[in-house]
């Protein structure tokens, strides 16, 4: 135990190190960019944030808000999502007319909850134009899911995955302009997706690695999706990383919390941190289908994040635990 949390210590240490050196290099950019060239015309257009109530989920929705799109707030606790629809609205310098808020239950641990969600959105509404796949967990403790797998990975992949996968009707039929967000984190490069242990059953658990598999997941499951759906010329796949953000990602998890309180001077403001995400939601620039975004801008991808091999089964195995045909 001491070891796996000694390595983990390690491991969170060099990636705040190097997000520090990032965030000092790039933060003019990121502070002043994200609105260069972008979309500030949102009405009629409808967005999907999963993670909607809090963190840079809640700052993606304020922003899209403020334009006039209509976004669906896929939340958890639906009693905290209102009161932070009530927020939103009245503290907002720009007025958001309340029907542009449409909160709604979606708890990505489960697939029933996944389901009833995605039929909830069929009768709301006929398009989708941007699909922000946001929420995420991470714990100290391994825990599992309401349909037996690990946590971190069923809620930051399979969850969002099996969402996808649902509501691709709809996305399919929404315009010439669709796109599909998934946020990941530079934790990809960390990772290791062994098809017969995503469960981390065999390997055994630690708040890094679980984390970290989940997040590479996020990344091969866009450049699947941008392969299966390259003749489809209205759909675009993003990935991004955030930053390392001052949110409650880590509420699940002591050793999380702690190491967030150390290094909470290197992080970035939820607001700032929804930055890349919103570029990739709204820039006019001509971006790569199925890129990988930091700092709004396109940055290179580690070998087993372009892993296409791995992607391919990251797929197949992911639908067969959903069971699904895809």
């Amino acid at each position: 135990l001491l070891q796996k949390l000694i390595t983990s210590c390690i491991s969170f240490v060099i990636f705040a190190i190097k997000t520090l050196e990032r965030i000092v290099i790039h933060s003019g950019i990121r502070m002043s960019n994200w609105k260069n060239n972008c979309k500030t015309d949102l009405s009629g257009v409808t967005a999907l944030v999963t993670g909607a109530s809090n963190g840079i989920g809640l700052e993606t929705t304020l922003a899209l808000a403020k334009l006039g799109c209509k976004v669906i707030m896929g939340c958890r606790n639906l009693e905290k999502a209102e009161l932070v629809k009530k927020e939103m609205i009245e503290k907002s310098e720009e007025k958001i007319s309340e029907d542009l808020l449409v909160v709604k239950c979606l708890d990505l641990k489960s697939k029933d909850s996944i389901k009833k969600f995605s039929d909830d959105v069929h009768q709301s509404v006929d398009k989708i134009q941007i699909l922000v796949n946001n929420a995420g967990v991470c714990s100290s403790d391994k825990r599992i899911s309401d349909d037996g797998f690990e946590m971190t990975f069923a809620v930051n992949h399979l969850g969002h995955f099996y969402l996808t996968f649902l509501l691709m009707d709809i996305l399919q039929k929404s315009g010439d302009d669709v796109r599909i967000i998934n946020v990941s984190s530079d934790a990809y490069k960390m990772g290791e997706l062994i098809m017969d242990d995503l469960n981390l059953e065999r390997r055994g658990y630690s708040y890094i690695k679980s984390y970290a598999h989940s997040k590479l997941a996020n990344v091969l499951f866009t450049k699947q999706l941008t392969e299966k759906y390259a003749d489809d010329k209205n759909l675009k796949f993003y990935s991004l990383h955030p930053g390392v953000v001052a949110t409650d990602l880590n509420r699940d998890s002591a050793f999380g919390r702690f190491m967030t309180k150390i290094f909470k001077f290197t992080m970035k403001s939820s607001e700032s941190g929804a930055y890349t995400t919103l570029y990739c939601a709204l820039s006019n620039d001509s971006l790569t289908n199925g890129g990988y975004f930091v700092d709004c801008k396109e940055a290179s991808l580690k070998d087993r994040g372009k892993n296409m091999e791995v992607a391919g089964k990251l797929w197949a195995t992911s639908c067969e635990m959903m069971g699904i045909d895809w």
